[in-house]
């Protein structure tokens, strides 16, 4: 028994980031993304990406990383049609080393 054929799907996902420092501390990473999703029985969607990282050494041994996004793209679903996307991300990362 092979896989159902309305699970076959190909996502294509890229990412770049650049990271800059822009004190002793703290590290500046603007970033771009896009996602490309194509099921096999219709056609997918597309999600592009953009955003800022920060990442600040409050200490040797602790580190804080924030990153806001924005994205925006466009779905289409074979039951709706198409529809567009619009998605916004907040993300904290605390990391603490010994």
């Amino acid at each position: 028994m092979g896989p159902a054929p309305d699970t076959k799907e190909n996502v294509f996902n890229a990412k770049l980031r650049y990271g800059r420092s822009v004190a002793p501390r703290l590290v500046l990473e603007p970033l771009v993304g896009f996602r490309q999703w194509s099921p096999a029985d219709y056609r997918g969607g597309r999600l592009y990406s953009a955003g800022l990282g920060a990442r600040y050494g409050i200490s040797d041994q602790l580190t804080a990383h924030v990153t806001g996004r924005l994205d925006t793209g466009w779905i289409y679903a074979a039951a709706r049609g198409r529809a567009d996307l619009t998605g916004t991300g907040l993300t904290l990362w605390v990391r603490y080393q010994q």
